[in-house]
């Protein structure tokens, strides 16, 4: 669970338990104002939630992507973006990075060669190989 995800259930069971002695009392025009204060601190919560939590769903499923085509051969990043359906480039570039800081692929700089033997640095990634 990210820290996103935790401050975003926090903050709505805060906001939820602020509703709760609200209702209670008689209503009066300083209590309508907190009511409708909470009750927005509920929705905002709510959309936050949902949003990090669709957030990191899109994640897993480009991670599993990324596998799944990596298990094939190496590819660059911009191999990667092709080959994906609709990708966002920052959200491809999270969760290669997320991918390579968890050991689950290999980050390599190869030399590439073309025909007049002019030398380039080519960054590519690969699954991990188990030892």
């Amino acid at each position: 669970m990210s820290l996103d995800t935790a401050l975003a259930i926090t903050s709505l069971a805060v906001a939820i338990g602020g509703l709760v002695p609200i209702y209670r009392r008689k209503a009066q025009a300083r209590e309508t104002t907190l009511a409708v204060i909470v009750s927005a601190l509920v929705l905002l919560s709510a959309v936050s939630a949902w949003r990090a939590t669709e957030r990191q769903a899109e994640l897993r499923y480009l991670s599993d992507e990324v596998m799944r085509l990596l298990a094939a051969r190496p590819l660059t990043i911009y191999q990667l973006e092709q080959a994906l359906p609709n990708p966002s480039f920052p959200l491809l570039l999270e969760t290669v990075d997320g991918l390579v800081r968890s050991h689950q692929i290999q980050y390599s700089v190869l030399p590439l060669y073309d025909t007049s033997r002019n030398d380039f640095a080519v960054a590519v990634y690969s699954v991990q190989m188990l030892r």
